[in-house]
């Protein structure tokens, strides 16, 4: 065994994901919390900071990286799976809605780089008209960031690649939960998603359903609302995406959530908010105390 396999080896045994699948972590409540995107398509190799540290022209991808900040969006790269396209061919950019109450994308086409500095982004992110609800799926392999999202990412992109609008992406949040897989406009995240699992989530959400074994959350809640939401739909065997929509949540010790179900019962859950042990959350990070979710009850 060479000197090189070996220390990877060595990473890998020590790597956040499986970490976090010896401590039984849970998914729930876990799912960045993001309603506006930019996703930027740029083939090629991405360094630990994607943006900065890719093809892009520096000057383009600081001015990108300050107006997404001013404006809230979650600037994202984006590149097919295991493929480049040719020099000369158009690229796209998404702009994106995920909701809660309306979800939508948009798709633009861009020749060359210094293009995505005259988008209005400012009115994009709020002008639906001529956008789809069409989806998209987002895989991160952002390998320089974390090892585990490279390890498990990229089998599962190229598995899923011919099944739908499937994308590479850079980091998007969770890497001990690698695979991860986020399903755009709806924002819902997917965890320790392996080539099987993925091809069952894409056909589900086809369908307008989800695979609570492997969700997340959805990245239109803050994390206790996701953790409501995952315990209610357990509770009642609710696997439609619309089966939940939430209307309010009031903040304290517990959090209290109400929904409205797609039959119009409200149900009201609450939520009881705690510190797990200290954990790495990525590979290079420090053991962090992550919040850890638990429900008090359910009333209809």
């Amino acid at each position: 065994m060479t000197a090189i396999r070996l220390a990877r080896e060595v990473t890998l045994e020590r790597a956040c994901s499986r970490l976090s699948v010896s401590s039984d972590e849970p998914l729930r409540g876990t799912a960045s919390t993001v309603r506006h995107w930019l996703l930027v398509e740029q083939p090629g190799a991405w360094g630990r900071d994607a943006l900065l540290e890719s093809d892009l022209p520096a000057h383009v991808a600081t001015a990108l990286k300050r107006r997404a900040a001013e404006l809230g969006l979650r600037l994202v790269l984006i590149r097919r799976p295991g493929r480049r396209p040719p020099a000369n061919a158009n690229r796209s950019a998404y702009v994106v809605h995920s909701g809660p109450d309306d979800v939508w994308q948009r798709r633009l086409s861009f020749a060359a780089a210094t293009e995505l500095l005259d988008l209005d982004l400012a009115s994009l992110m709020h002008q639906s008209a001529g956008a789809t609800d069409q989806p998209l799926y987002l895989i991160c392999t952002h390998g320089k960031h974390d090892l585990c999202c490279a390890v498990a990412g990229i089998p599962l992109a190229r598995r899923l690649r011919d099944l739908g609008d499937v994308w590479e992406c850079s980091h998007i949040g969770g890497d001990r939960f690698a695979a991860n897989l986020l399903c755009l406009p709806q924002g819902i995240y997917y965890g320790r998603v392996t080539p099987e699992i993925g091809m069952r989530i894409l056909e589900r959400h086809a369908r307008g359903e989800l695979l609570l074994t492997h969700l997340r959350g959805r990245s239109s809640y803050e994390f206790a609302a996701q953790a409501a939401d995952m315990f209610i739909r357990q509770a009642r065997a609710l696997h439609r995406l619309d089966d939940l929509a939430l209307e309010s949540v009031y903040p304290g010790s517990p959090v209290e959530c109400v929904f409205r179900s797609r039959s119009g019962d409200s149900l009201r859950v609450a939520v009881d908010v705690s510190s797990a042990p200290p954990r790495r959350l990525t590979c290079h990070g420090e053991a962090t105390a992550a919040p850890s979710y638990s429900v008090r009850w359910i009333h209809a």
